[in-house]
Formats: C-alpha cells, structure tokens, sequence
C-alpha cells in the first residue's frame, strides 16, 4: 500500500535505479536489525549496535586501504564486533545489569574508541576492492542485499529449526522457568549479545565500503532503526516472541518511508 502511495505520488519511485537504492539502504538497516532480534526476543536489549558499527567500520578502514587482502578487514571488523557483544553479555548475563544501562554504557564507551583510535578524524583511502564490495552486484542484485539474504537465511535457520533458538525463546520467555529446566541461560544471554555485535561489525565493515570512508561519528541512531524495525516487525520488547520474516517487513517498512520521503 505504502508503494502504491509513493509511486502515485511520484512516479519515479517505482524506477529500478530507486528500487535497487531500497535494497542497499535497507541492508545494513536489516543485517543490524536481525542481531537486535536475537538479544531481545532472548528478554535484553541492546542501544550500543551503532557506535560498534562505527568503530568496526574505523578497524576495517585502517586495515583496508590495500596492504592486507580484503577478507582481513572484513574479520577484524566482526571480531571487534563480536568482543563489544560479549562485554554487554557478561555485564548482563553474569554481573546481573540491566541491559539498558550495560549497553547505554558501551554505547558511549565504544564511541569513544572510535574517536581515539581516529584521533577523531575520517580514515580515507580505502582500496579499489575494498570499495567493490558495496559498489558491486550479482544478476543486477546489489551485494549488499546479497549479504542480507545470507544473513536473514542464517538467522532464520538458526531461530526455528536448531535447539539454541528454542532456548533463545526460553529465556525471553521465562527465564526462571528456562533455567529450572536446565538450560544455561547464561550462556544463551551472552551469546545474543555476542550475535548482535558480530552482525554489527559485519555492518560497519559494509558501511564503511559503501560510502568509501569511515567516521568515527557514523552510524548514531542506527540502535534505535534496530529496535524499530524489530517491533514494527512483531518483535516483543519483553522477549519470547517474534519472526525473523515480521523483522525483514519492519526494516523494509521503514526503509520505504524514509526513501519515499527523501
């Protein structure tokens, strides 16, 4: 319906050009969204997703302007990610913090490492290939939609068909429940965490190629585009509940809003 609106109202929104626009814009937006699903159907939340996107898109940066091949800044940047994750999911999961607090920290922590390890300037000069990664397609599929199919397929698999999402429902569910039925609930809590910061780091390694250059002010907001998307998705913020394809129709959603209104 909101498609059919916006094009009436102007009819170039339906070009392929601004079609394939939509898919890039809404990859990043969604690969992030998908990693917030996890922490909060799992009953967290997670507000530091932007600044460890801006940070690891600084690490992939300093590490892609060609002296390393290109899969080395893709790993660094996840890793970063994936170590940002685990600080929020021990702080939450074994010091007992409220998942607000713990992440509104990391948030500016991990803001504040960008800015460091930039000296608070842009990091310019990424390589050709580095650059490609975001620029290039696949039968007209841009790449970064590409890794967002992977990354929905992935998640999906892993929500409904293995053990682990089951026990990720658990304890969004009830976690007291979750634990007396003797699932490490600990263990699942950092590891949310952990899946939210390595598609995180995924994102700013992306972001980073697709506007050539990395700020260590990138990506603010980004944590609550997340959130959104999840609950305009079906995602219940008290956790046990959602659909990763309710999360693909919220980021899709937003993303034609903002399109449209641009």
């Amino acid at each position: 319906a909101l498609v059919v609106v916006l094009t009436c109202l102007k009819p170039s929104f339906i070009q392929p050009a601004n079609l394939v626009n939509i898919l890039k814009q809404a990859s990043i937006n969604g690969i992030l969204a998908f990693g917030m699903m996890f922490v909060i159907i799992a009953g967290g939340f997670d507000m530091s997703v932007g600044s460890t996107v801006a940070f690891t898109g600084i690490l992939a940066a300093m590490l892609g302007q060609g002296q390393y091949p290109i899969f080395v800044p893709l790993i660094v940047a996840m890793l970063g990610g994936l170590a940002v994750g685990v600080v929020n999911g021990v702080g939450v999961a074994v010091g007992n913090l409220p998942p607000f607090i713990m992440t509104l920290g990391t948030m500016t922590a991990v803001r504040g490492l960008a800015l460091l390890i930039s000296d608070g300037k842009p990091i310019i000069g990424i390589s050709e290939s580095y650059k490609a990664v975001a620029a290039s397609s696949i039968f007209g599929i841009p790449m970064l939609a590409v890794f967002l199919v992977i990354t929905i397929l992935l998640c999906s698999f892993v929500l409904s068909k293995t053990v682990y999402g089951r026990r990720v429902y658990a304890c969004g569910g009830n976690l007291l429940a979750a634990q007396v039925s003797g699932i490490n609930t600990t263990k699942i809590r950092i590891s949310t965490f952990a899946i939210a910061g390595l598609l995180a780091g995924l994102s700013g390694f992306l972001m980073t190629s697709r506007v050539t250059i990395a700020q260590p002010t990138a990506a603010e907001s980004y944590e609550m585009d997340a959130i959104t998307a999840c609950v305009v998705g079906g995602v219940s913020m008290t956790g046990g509940v959602g659909k990763p394809w309710g999360v693909v129709i919220g980021c899709l959603l937003i993303t034609v809003i903002a399109n449209g209104l641009d």
